[in-house]
């Protein structure tokens, strides 16, 4: 009978996934002072349109007043914060998966951006971020002689 090293290799990464959790679990008992510095990464996808590129992250329950997005140089900046639920005591939580806390990520522009074209929209939780290509930014290909 052959070894499944697919299943081993599984089984591994599941015992470390319940070893993490219980960490978790334990660490989770020291309250909103421990998570209160912390930082997250929200879930982000950039692609392009014939006329654009898009970055979509994924922000629910983040405020717009929280939200940050700045253009410095040839960087996409975006920051903020995602705060506690102040309706709900931190001792009442039996669990909490979610991240809170600040958040900050960096994209650098491709070169065919107009800074000054840039649109931002947030709705159910997913932020939209818009860049304009500059006119006659395409590429120009050159043919071999």
């Amino acid at each position: 009978m052959g070894v499944n090293k697919f299943n081993k290799i599984k089984d591994l990464i599941s015992i470390q996934d319940r070893v993490n959790r219980l960490f978790e679990d334990v660490i989770e008992g020291e309250g909103e002072s421990r998570h209160s510095h912390r930082t997250w990464s929200p879930k982000v996808d950039i692609y392009e349109t014939e006329d654009t590129f898009v970055v979509k992250a994924e922000l629910p329950e983040v405020d717009r007043e929280d939200i940050d997005i700045e253009v410095n140089g040839s960087i996409l900046i975006v920051s903020g914060e995602r705060k506690y639920h102040k309706d709900v005591n931190m001792s009442s939580f039996h669990r909490m998966e979610r991240e809170h806390g600040h958040f900050n990520r960096s994209f650098e522009l491709p070169s065919g951006v107009d800074e000054e074209k840039v649109k931002a929209d947030l709705k159910d939780g997913l932020l939209k971020i818009i860049l304009k290509k500059r006119a006659g930014s395409e590429p120009t290909r050159i043919e071999i002689e």
